[in-house]
Formats: C-alpha cells, sequence, structure tokens
C-alpha cells in the first residue's frame, strides 16, 4: 500500500483544515453520500469516573509528549477493520491491510509534535453523544490552526475503556470513514480491478484516484495551485464530496492568507460545503472564517456559538463569539460579548481566553472596577504574573484609575504569599 497517502489519513484529526484563528455517467451522477453521518446530536454530560479516568489518561499521555502512550489508548486494529467495511476484500487482502496499517499508527507522534511546537490538546469534558460515550479534546496548533477531536470509548467485559475510533470536526466523520477512502484510492491506483466491484461513492472515488491523491498531495506539499486545478478536473460527483471540497478550501484559504488572492474561490467552496452538507461540523468551523473575511461579524459570532454547541460547550468559541461581538460595533455588542465571556467562564475546565475577552470588554466600557477583578482572577487561576502594565497602551486608562491602585496592592500582597494562595 501507498505508505505516504495512507499515513496522511491515520493522522488526520491534525492534519485536516480546521478554523484558522481552517448506470449514470461521472457528469450526471449525483453527489456521494459519505459511509455514515452525524445527524442531529443529543448530547448530555457523563460523570462515570471511568470514562473520565480514561480522558484524563489521554490528556496526561499528549502532555507528557508519549507517542507510544497516546497509541496505546486507541484500538487502532478495530479502527482499521471499521475501515475496511464495504470494500470486497479477500481474507488475505484484509490481513496485509492491517498488518501494514498497524505498522503506520502515526497519531500520537502527531499529536506529540503539536504540543512541542507550542500547540495544546485540551480536554473539555466527557459526554454522551446520541448515547455514545465520548472524550472531547480541542486541538490547537501553534500556527493557530483549530480542531476537535472526540475519542469515541467502548468499556470491554473486563470493564477496561477502549476508544475504537475517533471524530474529527474538521472533517465531520470518524477517522475510519477518511481512511476508508484512502484505502479506495490505493488499492484504485494498485489494482484497476477493483474498482469494478465497488458501488456509488466508493466507484466515483476509485475510477479517479489519481486526480484525488493528486490534490492530497499537492496540499501536503504546498503546491496550493495545483490543488486547486485538480479540484476543477474532477468530475461533478466528486467535486461535490465533502473531503474534496474541504482540500479546495484549505488550498484558497492558504492563498488568500498569504496573497489576499483567491477569496472569491474560497467563498464559493464554503458555499458548495453548506450546500452540500448544511450544518455539517466541519462546515461550521470552515465558516467562522469565512464570514470574519467577508466582515459579517454577527454571522460569524453565530457560527463560533454553534461550533461550542456541537462539541458541548466550549470556553475558547465563546470568547471568539465575544470578540467578533466587540468588532461588529453594533449598539448592544458590549453587552452581548459580556454575557458570552461570563458563559465562557462559568464552564470547566477554566479558559484563559474566556478571561481575557472579560478584559477587554471592560477595558472598552472603562469597568475599571471589574478589570481589576478580573485580572486577579486570572493571576490566581492560572498562576501568570501581571507587571507592567503601564506600558501596554491597551492599559492607558485603566493604570490611571483607583482601580489599579488596587490591584497594584493586592498583587503585591499575592507576591508575598507562598505560591500555592496565587
Amino acid at each position: 500500500m501507498n505508505k505516504p497517502l495512507l499515513a496522511i489519513f491515520i493522522g488526520i484529526s491534525v492534519t485536516a483544515a480546521g478554523c484558522r484563528h481552517r448506470s449514470r455517467s461521472a457528469a450526471s451522477a449525483p453527489p456521494p453520500t459519505p459511509p455514515a453521518a452525524q445527524g442531529p446530536m443529543v448530547i448530555k454530560p457523563l460523570n462515570t469516573p471511568t470514562y473520565w479516568a480514561f480522558a484524563r489518561k489521554i490528556q496526561a499521555a499528549v502532555k507528557s509528549r508519549n507517542p507510544a502512550a497516546i497509541n496505546a489508548c486507541i484500538d487502532f486494529r478495530q479502527t482499521v477493520i471499521n475501515a475496511m467495511k464495504g470494500l470486497k476484500l479477500s481474507p488475505r487482502q484484509k490481513r496485509d491491510v492491517l498488518r501494514g496499517a498497524m505498522g503506520q499508527q502515526t497519531l500520537g507522534k502527531t499529536l506529540s509534535n503539536v504540543v512541542s511546537a507550542g500547540g495544546s490538546y485540551t480536554l473539555l469534558g466527557v459526554r454522551s453523544f446520541n448515547g455514545q460515550p465520548r472524550a472531547v479534546f480541542r486541538i490547537k496548533t501553534a500556527t493557530g490552526i483549530l480542531n476537535y477531536d472526540e475519542w469515541v470509548m467502548t468499556r470491554l467485559p473486563n470493564g477496561a475503556v477502549v476508544c475504537p475510533d475517533i471524530y474529527a470536526a474538521a472533517t465531520g466523520e470518524m477517522v475510519s470513514q477518511t481512511m476508508h477512502r484512502s484505502m479506495v484510492l490505493l488499492f484504485a491506483a494498485s489494482k484497476r480491478t477493483f474498482w469494478q466491484r465497488l458501488t456509488g461513492a466508493d466507484s466515483q472515488f476509485a475510477k479517479h484516484s489519481a486526480g484525488l491523491s493528486a490534490m492530497d498531495h499537492d496540499l501536503a506539499a504546498g503546491h496550493l495551485a495545483a490543488a486547486i486545478r485538480q479540484y476543477h478536473q474532477l468530475p461533478r460527483a466528486l467535486r461535490h464530496d465533502k473531503i474534496a471540497i474541504i482540500i479546495w478550501y484549505s488550498a484558497c484559504a492558504r492563498v488568500y492568507q498569504s496573497t489576499g488572492r483567491r477569496k472569491q474561490q474560497m467563498l464559493k467552496a464554503s458555499a458548495v460545503l453548506n450546500h452540500f452538507y448544511p450544518n455539517d461540523p466541519a462546515e461550521n468551523l470552515l465558516d467562522i472564517e469565512t464570514f470574519l473575511i467577508q466582515h459579517k461579524y454577527q454571522r460569524a459570532a453565530q457560527y463560533a456559538l454553534r461550533v461550542s454547541n456541537d462539541v458541548g460547550g466550549d470556553p475558547y468559541q465563546l470568547a471568539m463569539a465575544a470578540s467578533i461581538e466587540l468588532k461588529a460595533g453594533t449598539a448592544h455588542a458590549s453587552a452581548i460579548a459580556q454575557r458570552y465571556a461570563d458563559m465562557g467562564q462559568r464552564m470547566a475546565p477554566p479558559d484563559l481566553h474566556a478571561y481575557w475577552a472579560d478584559v477587554t470588554i471592560s477595558l472598552k466600557n472603562k469597568d475599571y472596577w471589574r478589570v481589576t477583578t478580573v485580572l486577579l482572577a486570572i493571576e490566581k487561576t492560572f498562576h501568570i504574573p501581571l507587571k507592567n502594565l503601564r506600558k501596554a497602551p491597551l492599559y492607558h486608562g485603566y493604570v490611571q484609575s483607583p482601580a489599579y491602585q488596587t490591584f497594584l496592592k493586592q498583587n503585591a500582597a499575592a507576591a508575598n504569599a507562598p505560591f500555592h494562595a496565587r
């Protein structure tokens, strides 16, 4: 099997595009349907100690940048078995796929590299999604790419918890579903008779495997114009596939971010994704940026809230919604932004972004006593010493207020106290 391409899909939870703050003929065939859909979500918090212990085990493994410990948390063999469903493979082919894939388990290394480079992998909670226990993590790279991983949890008869699959918000599907697509491409490229046994979306994928593979490789290599060109050369059915659209969008977005060009194509890609996959988590995540570049700030804020709801609540997205509302500058922007910041600060685990959003709003409103309260809360909650505020232009009015003098007095008291008191 083609190792580089399969490795890309195995690490899809990190390498997929996120939000930066990202018999008919092929021409008349309907758009392909993913193997499964997320559908309407019923989200409930779970307090089961066993699931929480497993989620914290994942978090500790990533924080310690231990690839082996991360990989040990996922039943990757079952993920590969899930990916092979629907493919007419012989027992020998299945064994070969398992043997080849098991040697390419790159998730642990990928997540470790994200954290080593200054990114973060934050546990947001343990929740039930349509009755399925999941541990929800926010991944944020040092370059600002944002995504969410939802580790599906299954309890074995012996009581142990394992993760057979991971749902990636940036693609709106399970890792096994994305791997399924890559397997179709790989087998089609290596054995022409393989695609003749397929039907539906898999058949279209296989027949045009060369173009899809080229798109994927061009994006990974930074050949953005080539990736965009490859997308437009795909037959209509494949141009409506979610992953193809996301690659197209990602290539256009990267061109726009670096040169300011391709804005209209980026917006068109977003519109196509929204048309064929309305309310899909992947579309929700990308549309925050899409509406921001159109200066449709209130719509962008709404999508930030929608992403927060998709993952069962994320204070980072609430802080983003608050910042966007302030940028909108409407009559009630400050009040709306304050409500979002308050909501974010009440969530667990504590998130620094929600507190900074509150500081920004309070400075804008010249509510300096609230600024003092929130700054002291930041020091106590996150153990961040705040000094030299006089040098920051944003705090010019605040440092001349009585509230700042109170902050200095309480800050000095905290500085002389034992570390655990801060």
